[in-house]
């Protein structure tokens, strides 16, 4: 048996003698008939033509890849629009009034319509009874909660407000 670093030719004669007929031929084991077997699929035409075809699919795949440039626009006139620690309420009913306290027995301060937001200031649950309800205070005075829907930024409640008005 030839030693593993025998020239590649010798290793191939070994692999010819164990495959042919030759009755006088010694049959050899070759050592790295695996090996061989790969380098031969490999070697193959058609490999090379899925090769070439996947290289030339990937060029122009990425030949078609350009950067855009995308303008987004900022307001930054209110930087409390996109605050993580400010929340903003859009009136969800027709009519709301704005009152002096947490309290529907309190005087009336003010009144907002359907699609107004507004920034909140604070926020108080109150209990009346076996009943919680949150009130939410505002530059004017207090809402309760079932008049509003409440939103993380400025810009999400003017959406929702844009949306709400088309309806």
């Amino acid at each position: 048996m030839k030693s593993p670093r025998a020239p590649a030719g010798a290793r191939k004669r070994d692999c010819a003698r164990r495959g042919s007929g030759d009755a006088d031929a010694p049959v050899r084991a070759c050592a790295d008939d695996g090996d061989h077997a790969q380098k031969r699929r490999f070697r193959s035409g058609s490999a090379r033509r899925v090769l070439c075809a996947l290289f030339a699919c990937a060029v122009f795949a990425c030949a078609g890849c350009e950067r855009k440039e995308r303008v987004f626009a900022f307001d930054s006139t209110n930087p409390l629009a996109v605050n993580p620690e400010v929340e903003w309420a859009l009136v969800s009913v027709p009519y709301a009034a704005c009152y002096s306290d947490a309290d529907y027995a309190s005087a009336v301060t003010t009144h907002y319509r359907r699609g107004e937001v507004l920034m909140v200031q604070g926020m108080r649950t109150v209990t009346q009874g076996d009943k919680r309800e949150r009130w939410y205070a505002f530059e004017s005075g207090w809402l309760p909660q079932s008049a509003l829907s409440i939103y993380a930024n400025k810009l999400r409640a003017d959406n929702a407000a844009r949306q709400l008005l088309a309806q």
